[in-house]
C-alpha cells in the first residue's frame, strides 16, 4: 500500500497490522519540517474559577472577557498570524469559545478532545466540598495527581456522568497531536489547563509523571506570555496565557503516552 511520497522517493508499507503499529505509521508520514507557529491559549476566567468549581461549563467573568479582547487584539498585532490563513481551535465548553470569540481567522473548529477533565461525581463542587464530602478521594488525588480518576456517577434520569484523569486526557489527545503535525497554517487552541499541560508535555518533551504540575509560566524560555488585563481573584486558577511554540522548541516527543 503506498502511503507517502517525499524527495522524489515512494514508500510503501506492505502487511502491517495491528492498532499500534498502524497508529505508529500514519503518525510519521503525516510528519513534515515546515515551520508554522502553533499558539496556545488558556481561557478567560470563568464564572467557576471564580467560585474554584470543578468543571462545569460556565461562562467567562467580565475580566475574563476583558482577557478575550486583549487576546484578540494581541493576535491581530502579530505578522505570523494572518487571518487569511489562521485556524482557531477550542474546546465546545463557552468558555473557550467566548475567549476565542475576538480573534480573527479564516475559521474555527470545536474539537471535543480539547474539553476540560470531566469531574464525575465531583463536576460543579468546590475543592472545599471535594475535601469535605470526600476526603479519601481529595487524598487519593494528592497522592497520585496523574493517575487519578474522578470516579463516575448517575444523574437523574438516568444520563451517566464520567469521570476522567490526566492518562485519560493524554489518550483523547492522540487525533488532536495528530493533525496538529500534520497541519501547516498558523493555528491558535485555546483549551483548559489539564489538556494544555498534556499539549505542553508533548512540544516540550516534558515526562508525564511531571504533567500535572507543570506551570505555564514557568516555560517563558521557550514561550511567549500574554501579560493579564487585570488581576484575578485566583491567579493560579484563572491566569489566562498565550503560550507560542517558536523556533527553539523541543523537538516533538518520541512517544505519546
Amino acid at each position: 500500500m503506498e502511503i507517502g511520497d517525499a524527495d522524489n522517493k515512494r514508500y510503501l508499507v506492505n502487511n502491517v497490522r495491528g492498532y499500534l503499529p498502524t497508529t505508529i505509521i500514519s503518525f510519521v508520514m503525516n510528519l513534515h519540517p515546515e515551520a508554522r507557529p502553533i499558539f496556545f491559549s488558556r481561557h478567560g476566567q470563568s464564572v467557576y474559577n471564580l467560585e474554584d468549581r470543578i468543571g462545569g461549563d460556565s461562562s467567562l467573568t467580565e475580566y475574563g472577557l476583558q482577557y478575550a479582547r486583549k487576546l484578540g487584539q494581541r493576535i491581530a498585532e502579530l505578522e505570523e498570524l494572518p487571518a487569511s490563513r489562521l485556524v482557531v481551535w477550542t474546546s465546545c465548553l463557552k468558555r473557550t469559545q467566548e475567549t476565542a470569540q475576538f480573534i480573527r481567522c479564516r475559521h474555527r473548529v470545536r474539537w471535543q478532545a480539547l474539553n476540560e477533565i470531566a469531574g464525575g461525581m465531583c463536576e460543579d463542587l468546590t475543592y472545599k466540598e471535594m475535601e469535605e464530602r470526600f476526603p479519601e478521594l481529595a487524598e487519593l488525588r494528592r497522592r497520585d495527581k496523574l493517575g487519578f480518576r474522578y470516579p463516575q456517577c448517575t444523574l437523574a434520569g438516568g444520563v451517566r456522568r464520567r469521570g476522567e484523569s490526566y492518562i485519560d486526557i493524554i489518550d483523547r489527545l492522540q487525533p488532536v497531536v495528530f493533525e496538529l503535525e500534520r497541519c501547516t497554517q498558523p493555528i491558535i487552541v485555546v483549551s483548559h489547563q489539564a489538556v494544555l499541560r498534556c499539549l505542553l508535555a508533548y512540544f516540550l518533551d516534558i515526562p508525564r509523571e511531571k504533567i500535572p504540575f507543570i506551570s505555564l509560566r514557568a516555560a517563558r524560555g521557550l514561550l511567549t506570555a500574554l501579560p493579564d488585563p487585570v488581576p484575578h481573584a485566583h491567579p493560579h486558577r484563572a491566569q489566562g496565557l498565550l503560550l507560542r511554540r517558536g523556533e527553539n522548541a523541543a523537538p516533538p516527543a518520541r512517544r505519546l503516552r
